[in-house]
């Protein structure tokens, strides 16, 4: 009982005892769960209309794209702007595909599986799988529907027996076949929900007859104007109240897509100093006694100059510019002086001197087995078949293992030395062999002459020479000022000043999330990063890339929305200002039309040139003078002689009078004239359009910034 009463007399201290526990049990729950929420948002690559992608989904295209764009380019890899460019592509495509999907569920339309698969592997295989190189014959260049089976056939291909590398090259092409099969399924769908859309508004017969006659008459003109500029903008005032109500007016030019951030930045430049140019001088002045007193300077030059060794001989029209004169008046195992060509260190060696054509037309075949004697008894055959008369082209196609030229019958067409290897080039060039084999490191090569240019002075010339680059001790130097400038102009406004007393150039720029570089600094991605991250006038540490170090400034944040009229108000003012001024020049003109009946009259007394137009016409809209719409509306319209009333125009205002009016003596075929103004429509709605409209009512939340 006693114990009880002890409870009791505690009862308000347990109960906010056990709540505190049960509070603390719930928040922890929750926050566990806000956590794995958050930690689930955070892998949102892009949001659509509510429609989340994760960053593994987004990558998987991107490497499909990726394999796409290298086999296109005939490379293995892709630089910063071209990977920023397929990442910009799938984006791109991702948005429009959620979107579409959303559009088209609610109107029935879809690609099926059998119009997807006529797309892709049937009779009307898409533009884009048809340009592909992996699917063209490697003989004629067209697409082959054969070639497109085999590599689909290929991807179901079992993995047993696979090594790594295989199996990577596997994924790498199935991931390129996704990304095609979506990208071609998307490209139908719009094509699709575009002509539903198109084909909502037709031109009535209205609107056709009236087209019809306004476009009827064309009018071939004088004019005169009075420019804009003729009046000086200080003369005019443009109030508060004006700004207002023009912003008011105009608020959806201002309209911002995505946040942006304006910066200044100044970039020091990383180049050679005095030093790093008389240490590559030194290191070459000793390099050169051993390079002219050697015989065979191959491995000295290979081992220490930017310019390989040649194993080939060139021409006067080939030679390296700055040594020309001394390659071609100098004797064998000459040397020339060492010397600065712009930022290179070079000295040359003439290593022989020849005389042979500088090109000759080559075929060959390349042969290759394991066992020597084997490709040896394969070569003699094939050279005695062609000494016998066989088709040398045919016998490539059915042995050459370089498949690249075998189907073009082992042609290379015209070559120089430097093109074939160097086995090659003494049988072909110096010993007037029109058929031959040889062993080099490819293989065996039957080589073929069928033509050569006539013979000319040619010389094997050996430069040794260095390129200075600056030093690591001038790249902290370079850090060092950029770091010590920051110290001292840690503000905004002691940045700029700063600046001006140093002579350096202050560089503005604007930045959204997505921008892939500074003024196209390799790996500047991260000066993005620094300017979403931080506050306004906040000075950046120093950012160090191969040629150059960068101090930036956070100068303005422009949120996603409207801008303020504060931003926007020079562009209001001028615009103001021009409507002013038109009113002014306007009124004026007017009263001087009433006591002057022609062109030249009113041209006399408002001292202005008169200038012609011809082929003025109201469908037109430009003229030769630009696009003037009050001229296009206006003139076809007058009689000959007739003056216009002022007409503000573009640049000035416009008095214009006709001296010939031609009128078109077509008849009017309505059919023909709704399917031109049904066309001129189509054309202005393009897809791209109907995806900006879906895209402003669904919302596009783009996080690839976070990623990338």
């Amino acid at each position: 009982m006693a114990t009880l009463e002890k409870i009791r007399s505690k009862g308000v201290l347990l109960l906010v005892v056990i709540g505190v526990a049960l509070l603390a049990f719930v928040v922890g729950d929750f926050l566990n769960n806000s956590s794995s929420f958050s930690h689930d948002a955070q892998t949102n690559v892009v949001v659509v209309g509510g429609e989340k992608v994760k960053i593994d989904e987004f990558q998987s295209d991107v490497n499909g794209l990726k394999q796409i764009y290298q086999m296109q380019m005939q490379t293995s890899q892709l630089n910063e702007g071209q990977e920023a460019e397929v990442r910009q592509s799938v984006f791109d495509g991702i948005v429009r595909e959620k979107l579409l999907s959303a559009a088209t569920d609610k109107v029935g339309i879809s690609v099926s599986a059998k119009e997807l698969f006529d797309l892709i592997g049937g009779n009307n295989i898409h533009p884009a799988i048809q340009s592909l190189p992996i699917f063209r014959d490697p003989q004629t260049g067209a697409f082959s529907r054969t070639a497109l089976l085999q590599f689909v056939n290929s991807l179901n291909m079992s993995t047993q027996g696979l090594d790594n590398q295989q199996l990577d090259e596997l994924n790498k092409y199935k991931s390129m076949w996704l990304y095609i099969e979506n990208f071609v399924k998307n490209s139908k769908l719009q094509e699709k929900y575009s002509v539903l859309l198109n084909n909502t508004l037709n031109t009535n017969s209205i609107d056709a007859k009236y087209e019809f006659d306004n476009a009827k008459n064309t009018a071939d003109v004088k004019y005169v104007v009075k420019p804009y500029s003729s009046i000086a903008d200080s003369t005019i005032t443009v109030s508060d109240s004006e700004l207002k109500t023009a912003y008011k007016a105009k608020k959806d030019r201002f309209k911002q897509e995505a946040e942006s951030r304006e910066i200044k930045f100044i970039s020091f430049p990383i180049k050679p100093s005095a030093d790093d140019f008389a240490k590559i001088e030194d290191e070459l002045k000793r390099q050169s006694a051993e390079f002219a007193s050697q015989a065979d300077v191959a491995d000295l030059v290979n081992d220490n100059s930017d310019f390989a060794y040649p194993y080939y001989h060139v021409s006067e029209a080939n030679v390296d510019a700055d040594f020309k004169a001394f390659a071609f008046a100098g004797a064998k195992d000459a040397v020339s002086e060492l010397q600065l060509f712009g930022d290179t260190y070079k000295t040359a060696k003439i290593i022989d001197k020849g005389v042979a054509p500088d090109s000759l037309k080559v075929r060959h075949i390349l042969l290759y087995n394991a066992d020597e004697a084997v490709t040896q008894k394969l070569s003699d055959s094939i050279v005695n078949a062609v000494r016998g008369g066989a088709d040398f082209a045919a016998l490539a196609k059915k042995y050459s293992i370089n498949q690249g030229t075998a189907q073009n019958g082992g042609d290379l067409d015209w070559v120089r030395e430097e093109s074939l290897e160097k086995e090659m080039i003494k049988p072909a060039f110096y010993e007037n062999k029109d058929l031959f084999s040889v062993k080099t490191n490819s293989g065996t090569q039957i080589v073929q002459v069928y033509e050569r240019k006539k013979p000319v002075a040619k010389v094997q010339l050996a430069v040794l020479g260095r390129k200075v680059a600056a030093s690591q001790n001038t790249h902290n130097a370079v850090y060092s000022e950029a770091t010590s400038y920051i110290a001292k102009n840690n503000t905004l406004t002691k940045f700029e000043l700063g600046a001006q007393e140093k002579g350096y150039v202050v560089r503005p720029l604007t930045l959204t999330e997505n921008t892939p570089n500074i003024n196209g600094i390799v790996n500047s991605r991260q000066v993005i990063r620094w300017a979403f991250e931080k506050d306004v006038n906040t000075i950046s540490d120093a950012f160090t890339f191969d040629s150059e170090v960068l101090v930036a400034a956070l100068v303005k944040i422009n949120e996603k929305g409207y801008r303020p009229i504060e931003d926007v108000k020079d562009y209001l003012k001028s615009d103001i200002i021009r409507d002013k001024k038109a009113d002014l020049i306007s009124k004026q003109i007017a009263e001087d039309l009433k006591s002057n009946g022609s062109i030249e009259s009113l041209a006399r007394t408002l001292s202005l040139p008169i200038d012609t137009l011809t082929g003025v016409n109201f469908s037109g809209g430009r003229t030769a003078i630009g696009n003037e719409p009050a001229i296009s509306a206006t003139a076809p319209f007058l009689k000959t002689g007739e003056l216009s009333a002022p007409l503000k125009g573009n640049n000035g205002i416009y008095v214009v009078s006709p001296y010939n009016i031609t009128v078109s003596t077509t008849e009017y075929n309505e059919k023909v004239e709704k399917q031109t103004l049904d066309n001129q429509s189509r054309y202005s709605r393009n897809p791209q359009s109907i995806i900006d409209v879906l895209k402003e009512k669904e919302g596009v939340e783009d996080n690839r910034s976070r990623f990338y």
